[in-house]
Order: C-alpha cells, then structure tokens, then sequence
C-alpha cells in the first residue's frame, strides 16, 4: 500500500475557448480543431502522495498540434482587472495550511507547446494610468500568426527538490523561451 502507483493518462483531440455568446467582440480566444494525432497527450505515473512528499515515477507530456491563440487588447485588460480584484488574503485562511512538499522526479519528458499568437490592439480599452511609453508601444504591437513554441523538447531525470522550486524552473523555462522568440521579431520590427 505504500509503494501504490497512481497512473493517469490523459488525451485531448480539439479545444476552444471563447465566451459562448452568438454576437460577442470577441471571437475564440483559443482554438485547436480535431485532426489525426491528439492535441495534447499526458501519461502520468506516480507514486500515492503523502502530505510530505510527491514521487512521479514516470510523465509525459506531447503537444501534438499548434494551438490558435487570438488575444484582443480589451479582453487583456478585462482580464488583469478580474486578477488584480482577487484578494489573496481572502483566499488564505491560516499561513500554515499551505506545505512546500518535497517532490522526486525520476523521469520526466516534455515534447512542447507550438502555437500561432494573433493579437490585435485597442487604444481606447487602455487604463488611463499606463504610462505613456507602454501607450506608444502597443500602438504597433498587432500581431498576426506569429509562430512560437514553449518547452520544445525538455527531459528531466532524477531530480529532487521542493514543489516550489521545481514551479519556478518551470516558469523561468517557459519565460526564457517566449522571450527568446518574440523579442527578436519585436526588435526587427523597429529596425
């Protein structure tokens, strides 16, 4: 009973978010329709968690297909107005209740995400306090289909550290390679 493996496994063919309405100023934010390999495949095997400890024996990650990503400007801001309305201090009861567990990796393989960003700008949705700078620049900050991949081939193998630590490489991973790609085409276009 100790040693019992958890095995997840998990296929997904087509995706879309959107906001469900027939006349909406925003059409799907994110879209993968169905072809013949799967969106995204995960196969987990894991270890039975204690409060302590999270032992993943074996993971896979695949993303098989690109994924249409379409961001208005004004959905953006409606978005960071929901996130900054969110107290957190409402959300925490007591500071104890949350344990940084101790995580064990044996193996784990990461095959990336590629999609296509659109983003399409709109000066009047700004919040009046942005500065002027970031005003000016999302002016020429349309982008149409830029192709871009996260995490393209990552593996990782006998890795012990804390669940917070292991979040944080994954997030400084997935922000080095966004800002490897788009940066450059940014910067080309000011040339």
């Amino acid at each position: 009973m100790h040693n019992e493996k958890v095995i997840t496994w998990l296929e997904l063919q087509e995706i879309e978010l959107d906001d469900m309405l027939p006349i909406t100023p925003y059409p799907a934010a994110i879209t993968c329709k169905k072809s013949g390999k799967p969106l995204l495949s995960l196969v987990l095997h894991q270890f039975k968690r204690n409060h302590q400890r999270i032992h993943v024996s074996y993971s896979e990650l695949c993303v098989g297909r690109a994924v249409e990503v379409e961001i208005y400007e004004k959905f953006l801001w409606e978005i960071m107005d929901f996130v900054q309305s969110i107290s957190l201090e409402k959300l925490e009861s007591r500071q104890d209740t949350y344990a940084d567990p101790d995580m064990q990796v044996d193996v784990m393989s990461v095959t990336g995400l590629n999609a296509h960003i659109t983003f399409q700008t709109d000066a009047q949705s700004r919040p009046k306090s942005l500065p002027v700078v970031s005003k000016f620049g999302l002016n020429f900050a349309n982008i149409e289909r830029l192709p871009i991949s996260v995490l393209k081939r990552w593996e990782v193998r006998n890795l012990k550290l804390k669940q917070s630590d292991f979040m944080r490489v994954l997030a400084s991973r997935i922000s080095r390679d966004i800002s490897k790609q788009i940066l450059p085409l940014l910067l080309s276009g000011l040339s």
